[in-house]
């Protein structure tokens, strides 16, 4: 019997230090463990940081501060390189999981693709790469600069033509928002050339384009804007909101503006009449059939001083039935002055003499 009892005490003993000994082992085997976690997860943030976190300024920056940041490299036409550049520095991926800027970006982006796709033009980094954007009436046109790449410059002056059974896609005011977003986020660096007339977009349409212009240097190589068209119907909305961006100075190396066949009225040219006398790049402007009369004639050139369109060289007023022999007058006074190079009357049904002497 006591030989029994020793045994079961000795059996015990001997559980209950094996019991321990396997929980001191699974302990010591769970320190491991979470070091190695640690030390995996220190490596890998020793690696983000050499990248772009402790070295980079911006891993120590606020999110006010990062959300613009990132709103400076988003890039709606080829936003690879944000999305790319977020998942290599920890200062700017933990903003773009927490900040809607991800998402903004991907519906810009969207946009950017549905307007390209009007163009029937296979990336957007046509735009991107654009000198001359021509939309009109359905058909589309893209002029790519000489150095592009090889592909580019096979399709360089390629140029859509609608067939007899195809009904052609004008931009509306959703496509020039889109077109002045491109425009916001600096998309068109080498644009020189935008011809827009014969659509749908209307007063709203300019506005919405202006609106995304309104950056400085958003526009700063555009030499030549067509807003040309009957479809058009520009008011003097629009008329508006291009004096606005001419004077702010968003267009400096504008050249030529053509808004031939829009009911810009009296009040539109007087809008324009301040900017445009300001605007030293300005040579040629198209007012053809713009309802414009004496009043608006008068805005134009009254109190002209010297520096007031100092290039112009044309400015086209024919077939403006509001137009008197007292408008005409006034537009000749500006040539006589020297305040312009060449007068032109086209076909007006006047002539220089009926001008000049009044008959």
């Amino acid at each position: 019997m006591l030989y029994a009892s020793a045994f079961v005490v000795g059996a015990a003993t001997f559980a209950l230090v094996a019991l321990r000994r396997r929980r001191l082992a699974e302990r010591a085997a769970e320190r491991r463990r979470q070091r190695s976690l640690a030390l995996d997860s220190d490596a890998k943030e020793a690696k983000i940081m050499a990248v772009g976190g402790a070295s980079c300024p911006v891993a120590w920056l606020g999110q006010d501060a990062l959300a613009v940041i990132i709103d400076l490299i988003a890039d709606p036409l080829v936003p690879t390189a944000a999305v790319a550049l977020s998942s290599t520095c920890k200062g700017l991926w933990a903003p773009l999981r927490r900040l809607p800027a991800l998402e903004v970006l991907k519906h810009q982006h969207l946009q950017a693709v549905a307007l390209i796709s009007k163009m029937k033009k296979p990336s957007c980094s046509w735009l991107a790469a654009a000198e001359t954007l021509y939309f009109h009436n359905g058909s589309s046109f893209i002029r790519l600069p000489t150095g592009s790449p090889p592909r580019a410059r096979v399709l360089q002056n390629y140029q859509l033509v609608l067939r007899a059974h195809e009904v052609p896609r004008k931009l509306n005011v959703d496509d020039l928002a889109t077109l002045g977003m491109v425009f916001s986020t600096n998309g068109l660096p080498r644009l020189q050339d935008l011809t827009l007339s014969s659509n749908y977009f209307g007063d709203q349409g300019v506005q919405a384009l202006c609106k995304g212009m309104m950056s400085r240097g958003a526009a700063h190589s555009l030499r030549y804007l067509d807003l040309s068209g009957d479809y058009l119907g520009l008011g003097p909305a629009a008329a508006e909101a291009l004096a606005a961006i001419i004077q702010e100075g968003v267009l400096p190396n504008l050249e030529r503006l053509d808004l031939i066949g829009n009911p810009l009225g009296n009040q539109g040219v007087a809008a324009l009449a301040v900017p445009l006398r300001k605007l030293q790049s300005l040579k040629v402007v198209h007012l053809e059939h713009c309802d414009v009369g004496d009043e608006g004639v008068a805005s134009l050139m009254a109190d002209l001083v010297m520096d007031d369109f100092r290039s112009l060289e044309r400015l086209h007023l024919q077939k403006n039935k509001y137009m008197t022999h007292e408008g005409w007058q006034i537009f000749n006074s500006a040539v006589s002055a020297g305040m312009m190079r060449r007068l032109d009357i086209g076909y007006s049904g006047l002539t220089i003499d009926s001008i000049r002497y009044g008959y």
